[in-house]
């Protein structure tokens, strides 16, 4: 027998039983050819793969490569790390017990009409004050061989419901069978409050657990569920031969042909074989506890019954119970009474830390008066089933054998005994969990009370890792009540509703918030306290601004592409002496005004700009804005409003309309408005010699580096360069000031492996799956930074070199062409169509700037060669586009959507569940294979 141990994975939720699905819209067959899904179904995908209501519980398996999320909204959404993208996708959505009403609320709210209105006025619905509804725990078994050096087996997805339902996917046989549903409604009377589950027996091909589920009811029940092993299934396609040299050059296929080295880690930790659904049956009839039982989690298999497998968790305290469900121990935090307790663990071979909170409450006191009492944190340890006390002689640890007489279990398992925890540590909150990643627990993570702000806080005295001899037991090095301190913390625009630590090659933690959002956050190393992983809907505003930023930066570099037009004697003379320009609106002047009127409302505009650049770059003026929306949601005017016109909520939409002001500013400043800032300061500097003066060409009037042109001069050579080096981080992030934090703002130093710069733009690239928009992660510096280079040197030499023509337009071809050809030798995008669109966009670029050339050698005002080059050049670009977007493949994303209430006849009552095992779906035909959700 292959020894392994279950990850602890935990919720609250409902299951119902039912036969395999085969419906021809939710199943899945072999893939489809990829070009077949329609524009339509692309556009609903990516705008509906998220939540819409609150992540009320979010899992992960071994490593984080897979989370599952349970909504309000009635779903499961299964997430899993796509390698190439080095993002997550969701590749099935399973819906359960759905009411009628909800899902004509949910077509109304995906309609395009209603869609646009949430561009500009977003949705508020208070979920607080809706009853539980929805998915309420998700589960997905994974099974970790100890033995296999790291590797991991996932398996079936249970999931509960608040009315009572258990639900199991398995997604195990895809591409080639369908999902498997299996359903029991009726299995609890109210909400399943949590599912856990322990290996019975691993004997490498067949896996048998055994899983207990707590309801509203007061009531558990126990099952013996039997899978098999089978080859790990394919979530994504490939793009075919990557290492050709057509591939490489011509195809968009640039430098990635490997992983970035975190997904390559992921990568070599799959196990091949995952785990299939056969059967489920009852282990033993429902038991009855005292009071409902919110949380229970599966330690490890212990036969005797006098040894803890399972711990459970009511109102009253935290319970220890055997494998038939029977309660050992009741542990309580001190000084808490009817208050609302979570429980965590970390699972090793043999030593189990566990962790009750005791959220605030009114506790006793010794004159036997009510007082409030703060949020506490009590500690146990286990080691092999058995639970320790503290020692009081010897100042250390005992641990309880069965076998002892005082503090044993005297009278067998029915004698419960109440054991006081090692220590309490005084920290208020809700949401709780601890380090997942080695022996010891390094850290913990709790919601704090306004349930917005997750705080980190240490619990060891000093790193296992530090240490020359180590301790017995990880409870040695635990920090003593009142040392601990918060390390860092992680503040959410929303409320946050369900969390848990995860270990994705360090230290992390998930979050699933109200918003419908649910986020990765990382807790150690450069990124430490920053989202890498974002799973939700893309927005409107996602998909359309980035192609039309792309647009209008290709359309103000194309403008210095054809160079000036060569001028007669009296071309010349005309241009100094026009000096008074018109507007005129059909055939009437509005005003006139002359070009030095012009030129310093122009400059000062520029220099305002860079102004407010500075107040987001150094003054923080983004996370500023961020610390007033999250103090104005949680003001208990806010709070206490029931309309969205109150002032509460006015006051919340004011501040969030300003805080995206400022976001969309920096975006600006770092994108669109450099051409033309780079445009204006470079003509405020062109000077040029007229009538024995050097004056300025765009402002005759003044003589340059003389009175007010001099002052000019000097407030630029302070505040251009350091404008221009404090652009660097925010234009690689595409201007996106949330992963620009102002401590960051001068680690220049970009040839380091682990910069700052470098990693915020590989996790700009990678935070959520952007569909065509997605950066290539391992080229998102350079690629970006080479474009930003481009934007400044163009305008700036066109610009300067104005009076000279032939140099000026090498300048802007040798510019276009390092632009272009570094597209080619790095993908700037993963999709391959769009990566060859905006590559011989780049090409079509360069090619008009070698027409400009052509042109200014000719200088010959009355020869059309010169279009009819471009003509040419311009035709050939598109041809070659049209004939690469045939033959490169796409990438597009394939989904399961399933619906369970679809199952109805199916279905089996959770009374109606015996012995009988539940026969495995059979294999599909190649006539009965449905067809492929291309959502």
């Amino acid at each position: 027998m292959a020894a392994s141990r279950t990850i602890l994975q935990g919720g609250a939720g409902t299951l119902s039983m039912s036969g395999a699905l085969f419906a021809k819209n939710y199943g899945v067959g072999p893939r489809l050819p990829h070009d077949s899904m329609s524009a339509t179904s692309w556009y609903k995908h990516f705008t509906t793969r998220g939540h819409i209501g609150p992540v009320v519980a979010i899992r992960a398996n071994a490593d984080a490569s897979m989370i599952v999320t349970g909504g309000a909204d009635f779903s499961v959404r299964v997430w899993h790390m796509n390698t190439t993208y080095e993002a997550y996708e969701v590749v099935a959505i399973l819906n359960v017990d759905v009411p009628e009403d909800q899902l004509a609320h949910a077509e109304e709210a995906q309609s395009i009409c209603n869609r646009l209105k949430e561009v500009f006025v977003p949705r508020q619905i208070k979920w607080e004050e809706e009853p539980k509804q929805g998915v309420t725990v998700v589960y997905p078994v994974c099974i970790q061989d100890t033995l296999g050096g790291g590797s991991y087996r996932n398996g079936p997805i249970l999931c509960g419901t608040g009315h009572g339902s258990l639900h199991m996917l398995d997604i195990s046989g895809l591409p080639h069978r369908a999902p498997e549903v299996r359903s029991w409604r009726g299995l609890h009377e109210g909400a399943i409050l949590d599912i856990g589950a322990i290996v019975m027996r691993d004997e490498g091909g067949e896996v048998e657990l055994l899983v207990m589920t707590t309801g509203e009811d007061k009531c558990s029940h126990m099952f013996r569920m039997k899978t098999s092993a089978q080859p790990r299934p394919t979530f994504f396609s490939g793009h075919g031969d990557k290492d050709g040299f057509v591939y490489k050059w011509f195809l968009g296929g640039g430098g990635r042909r490997e992983l970035g080295e975190e997904m390559a880690k992921v990568k070599d930790r799959q196990d091949p074989s995952w785990l299939r659904f056969d059967s489920m049956v009852r282990h033993r009839e429902p038991r009855k506890h005292e009071n409902p039982l919110i949380e229970i989690h599966g330690l490890s298999r212990r036969e005797d019954k006098q040894l803890t497998t399972f711990v459970g968790l009511t109102t009253s305290g935290m319970h220890l119970l055997n494998i038939d469900g029977e309660e050992l121990h009741t542990l309580r935090v001190a000084s808490t009474r009817s208050s609302r307790i979570s429980i965590q663990g970390t699972v090793e071979a043999r030593e189990v830390l566990l962790f009750a909170v005791g959220l605030e409450g009114r506790a006793p006191t010794s004159d036997g008066e009510e007082n409030e009492s703060p949020g506490r944190v009590g500690v146990w340890c286990l080691e092999d089933g058995v639970l320790a006390r503290n020692d009081q002689d010897s100042g250390g640890i005992t641990f309880m054998h069965p076998s002892e007489g005082p503090g044993g279990l005297l009278g067998g398992p029915t004698h419960r005994t109440e054991v006081e925890p090692l220590c309490i540590y005084d920290r208020a909150g809700g949401c709780f969990d601890v380090d997942r990643a080695g022996a010891a627990t390094s850290f913990a993570v709790q919601l704090r009370p306004d349930k917005t702000t997750v705080d980190m806080w240490r619990l060891e005295v000093v790193p296992s890792q530090h240490l020359a001899i180590l301790p017995d037991h990880p409870a040695q090095i635990l920090v003593a009540p009142g040392k601990e301190n918060t390390i860092q913390q992680l503040s959410h625009g929303a409320t946050v509703w369900s969390l848990q630590t995860i270990d994705f090659n360090g230290a992390a933690v998930t979050t699933g918030c109200e918003n419908g959002c649910a986020y990765c956050w990382d807790l150690d190393g450069v990124d430490k306290g920053q989202i890498y992983a974002e799973m939700r809907s893309l927005s409107m505003l996602e998909l359309v601004l980035p192609p039309l930023v792309i647009f209008i930066t290709s359309l103000q570099l194309l403008s210095f592409a054809f160079g000036p037009p060569p001028k007669s004697a009296e071309e010349t003379e005309e241009h100094w002496a026009t000096r008074t320009q018109h507007i005129t609106v059909l055939g009437h002047d509005l005003f006139e005004y002359t070009v030095e009127e012009l030129f310093w409302p122009k400059v000062k505009a520029v220099l305002y700009v860079i102004v407010g650049f500075f107040a987001i770059a150094l003054g923080g003026l983004d996370e500023v804005m961020d610390g007033l929306v999250a103090k104005a949601y949680d003001l208990p005017l806010y709070k206490a409003e029931k309309l969205s016109i109150a002032p509460g909520h006015l006051l919340v939409k004011f501040l969030s309309a300003a805080r995206g002001f400022v976001y969309l500013f920096a975006q600006l400043c770092s994108t669109v408005l450099v051409v033309p800032m780079m445009t204006a300061l470079a003509s405020s500097l062109h000077c040029v010699e007229h009538e024995g003066r050097l004056v300025v060409n765009s402002a005759p009037d003044y003589v340059c580096f003389q009175g007010a042109h001099l002052k000019l001069f000097l407030v630029l050579l302070l505040v251009v360069p350091l404008y221009l080096f404090l652009l660097v981080p925010f234009a690689v992030v595409f201007g996106d000031a949330t992963y620009v934090p102002s401590t960051c703002m001068f680690e220049w130093k970009v040839w380091k492996k682990d910069n700052p710069w470098k990693h915020a733009a590989a996790r700009k690239a990678t935070t959520i799956h952007s569909a065509f928009l997605h950066v290539t992660p391992q080229f998102a510096f350079i690629t970006a930074f080479v474009e930003l280079v481009g934007k400044i040197v163009m305008p700036v030499g066109a610009t300067l070199l104005m009076q000279d023509p032939l140099p000026q337009m090498i300048v802007v071809a040798s510019t276009n062409f390092v632009m272009w050809f570094t597209t080619v030798l790095y993908a700037p995008y993963v999709d391959h169509k769009f990566c060859v669109v905006v590559q011989d966009c780049k090409l079509m670029i360069f090619l008009a700037s070698l027409t400009g050339i052509y042109t200014v050698a000719l200088n010959d005002t009355k020869t059309n060669k010169p279009m009819i080059a471009l003509a040419v050049m311009v035709g050939m670009t598109f041809v070659m586009v049209m004939v690469k977007m045939c033959i490169v493949p796409s990438d597009r994303p394939v989904t399961v959507r399933i619906d369970a209430d679809s199952l109805e006849n199916q279905s089996v009552t959770g009374n109606a569940l015996n012995d009988k095992t539940a026969e495995r779906a059979p294999l599909l035909s190649a006539e009965s294979k449905p067809e492929l959700s291309k959502e």
